[in-house]
């Protein structure tokens, strides 16, 4: 008998989100608020897409320097 996994969540909630990136919910909503994190509603919910969060990670990603010699 085999067993599948639960199927990865398409959606977090803020503080999920929060956990994700390592912040507090207050963050998580002044993003939200600065439309910086784009938001699906359902009902009085707000949910944030799991890909909508790997963007916000790469786009604020930082990147090497390198020293010139």
């Amino acid at each position: 008998m085999t067993h599948t996994p639960p199927p990865s969540p398409m959606l977090y909630d803020v503080a999920q989100v929060a956990t994700a990136l390592g912040a507090s919910t207050r963050l998580v909503r002044r993003l939200i608020a600065e439309k910086q994190l784009p938001t699906v509603r359902l009902g009085r919910m707000i949910r944030i897409r799991v890909s909508d969060v790997e963007a916000y990670i790469t786009a604020h990603a930082s990147t090497p320097q390198t020293a010139e010699a």
